[in-house]
């Protein structure tokens, strides 16, 4: 969607990356991509309710890169919003969760787990 949006503006003002530029480009997609893929095979290994806690993580992160890389100021709506996602990723962690891997059973791709007699 952003593409057809942005395209009339470069089309005004057309600028081409420097080679140094085009590194840093290169480089972000590059571990864009594998930050995706390893995130995509850890979501895979956890029930759906962790892995959507867990993933909230990111906003909390985001504010702390934020802070740590670019020296944005982190506010104290900021802070109580990061400290109720980490406790909240804390409770979900604490109640225990079976999954067909904590139990010995493995699941083909697709297939129901096996029901016990």
């Amino acid at each position: 969607m952003s593409i057809p949006l942005s395209l009339p503006l470069v089309a005004l003002s057309p600028t081409l990356p420097t080679t140094a530029e085009l590194g840093w480009l290169l480089g972000v997609g590059l571990f864009t991509q594998v930050g995706q893929i390893a995130l995509t095979h850890g979501l895979v290994h956890l029930p759906a309710a962790r892995a959507t806690t867990i993933g909230y993580a990111q906003v909390a992160f985001a504010a702390l890169w934020g802070w740590l890389v670019f020296g944005e100021g982190i506010g104290a709506a900021t802070l109580a919003g990061a400290g109720l996602i980490l406790a909240s990723i804390l409770v979900g962690q604490a109640g225990k969760q079976t999954t067909p891997q904590s139990t010995g059973r493995r699941l083909r791709h697709g297939a129901a787990p096996e029901q016990e007699d």
